[in-house]
């Protein structure tokens, strides 16, 4: 039934049958109707209980119920409304469930409902409501619902959707790390992650989406502990080795990660020792420490002792040079066999290699493959 604008004319009361309308008493049992479906469909009476038949169906009568489920099973599904006395085109209907033992879950698209958002809603508190309104144009009903909305108990809690359908209460901290916003610290907050091993960190799928090769971590394992990633994978975060700090074999609490150059706390410089080396008999003694800006790293070495066993000298970077050429730059000083190098001497990165190397000279120059060898250098270079 389509709903016009009604208007009724200035009745007049017959006099001996002279004057007035001889259709009074129609148009007066008219009016009675009309008000009628007026108070059927927006006057709310008490909720009388419905409960939901073998097909998933009731039948509304009035625009308030209270809907149970069949045999008092403890969910079930409302599949299909249908049309009572009284209900018609853009009949309003409000339920809720009977009982808060029992869920109703009201289905989009399988009967006649259509959920807003295109996902089913449920109703388990006796206080969840569904409002629907009857669309003739569709044969359907048109269901919203603040059912399953939960209640901020904290302050900066946040409600935001799930993306399945449902509505989540988070924390300032959770919606910060959701929406991937650094704070003023430049920190941002990260998902769960977990020990794999002293320089690799075993994160959620999807990794690459969210991290990057330079990034800042820092994270909790009784002291805060911070970290460079050299590596991403899609689970896996891998982290400048430094003996700094290590990932240890621990539960990982409070995880930042950010892709600013220097957010608050972080120590810019770590300490580091070449996992392998070639040209002593073990990793010499000295200093060795780096920092990154951008993807430039800086490396400060000084070796003050180490015994040569081989006429080449290398070692380990922590990160790979990413320059399209070899990099190279002079020594601050150099000492072959004991000797300090008066001359001037060289390193040396190969593209894509992340080992350093030094020679004796400005070309290929050999190193005394015993006595001490030592350098001194401040190397930079482009990482990945």
């Amino acid at each position: 039934m389509t709903r016009t604008t009604k208007t009724y004319t200035t009745k007049e009361n017959r006099v001996d049958g002279v004057g007035g309308d001889v259709n009074d008493a129609d148009d007066i049992n008219q009016l009675q109707d009309d008000i009628a479906k007026i108070w059927n469909t927006l006057a709310f009476v008490g909720a009388t209980e419905l409960t939901i038949d073998t097909d998933g169906e009731i039948t509304v009568v009035q625009n308030y119920h209270t809907v149970d489920s069949y045999a008092d099973a403890a969910s079930d599904d409302l599949v299909t409304i249908n049309l009572g006395t009284n209900v018609e085109e853009t009949f309003m209907l409000v339920i809720r469930p009977d009982n808060d033992a029992r869920s109703i879950v009201i289905k989009h698209g399988t009967g006649n409902i259509l959920c807003v958002g295109g996902n089913d809603f449920t109703l388990d508190d006796e206080e969840d409501i569904c409002i629907l309104f009857y669309d003739a144009g569709l044969v359907k009903w048109i269901a919203g619902s603040f059912a399953g909305i939960p209640t901020p108990t904290a302050a900066n809690d946040m409600i935001m959707a799930s993306g399945d359908g449902i509505w989540v209460k988070k924390t300032k901290a959770e919606v910060i790390a959701n929406l991937a916003i650094a704070q003023a610290d430049g920190w941002i907050p990260s998902a769960t992650w977990a020990y794999a091993s002293a320089s690799t960190i075993t994160v959620p799928s999807g990794a690459a989406a969210k991290y990057a090769i330079n990034d800042k971590i820092k994270w909790t394992q009784t002291t805060v502990r911070y970290g460079v990633i050299v590596g991403v994978a899609d689970t896996v975060l891998t982290i400048a080795i430094n003996t700094d700090f290590v990932v240890a074999n621990a539960a990982i609490t409070s995880p930042f990660y950010s892709h600013a150059s220097s957010p608050t706390g972080f120590p810019d410089w770590f300490n580091w020792t070449p996992s392998s080396q070639t040209g002593w008999t073990g990793v010499p003694t000295g200093v060795y420490r780096f920092t990154v800006r951008g993807k430039v790293v800086t490396c400060v070495i000084g070796i003050t002792a180490g015994t040569s066993n081989d006429t080449v000298a290398r070692f380990a970077l922590p990160f790979t040079n990413n320059s399209p050429t070899t990099t190279t730059g002079v020594n601050g000083y150099a000492q072959d066999n004991g000797v300090p190098l008066t001359g001037v001497t060289r390193w040396s990165i190969t593209h894509n290699d992340s080992d350093i190397n030094f020679m004796t000279n400005m070309a290929e120059g050999a190193w005394t493959a015993s006595g001490t060898k030592r350098i001194y250098c401040v190397a930079t270079y482009e990482a990945a």
